[in-house]
């Protein structure tokens, strides 16, 4: 089930960051800022946080109910929830935020990939001015 989940949330993430661009260069007016991964990352990561909170709010609950092991549940949650609100500075460009996120993504490829995009494209971190 988790697989499905974030494979639907990329490419849902996908057309949010394609309309986050376009919405962004018509108030720039310029295409200097277009990096697509950034905002299609902050999107993916977002959704993601979304539903895995609730799945996993459900979970705790049913685990307190049952007297079962709750450590798993409230650490998953607790990861999910610092995704959800790294979410909102990585979309502004802030460079803690996007290593927050991606370590908090829990997942090895794209802890390789964003370092990399990161040092390859360090222009797509500088901070958008201000109208």
């Amino acid at each position: 089930m988790h697989i499905y989940i974030v494979i639907g949330c990329f490419f849902v993430a996908y057309f949010l960051a394609c309309n986050y661009l376009d919405l962004l260069e018509h108030k720039l007016k310029t295409h200097e800022h277009s990096y697509l991964w950034t905002p299609w990352f902050t999107y993916s990561v977002r959704l993601q946080s979304i539903i895995f909170i609730a799945v996993e709010t459900r979970e705790l609950t049913q685990a307190v109910d049952m007297s079962q092991s709750i450590t798993r549940a409230a650490i998953m949650l607790s990861v999910n929830v610092i995704l959800f609100l790294s979410s909102f500075y990585i979309v502004r460009r802030s460079k803690n935020a996007w290593f927050i996120g991606t370590l908090c993504s829990l997942n090895p490829v794209l802890w390789i990939y964003n370092s990399y995009y990161f040092f390859k494209n360090k222009s797509a971190f500088s901070p958008l001015e201000q109208s």
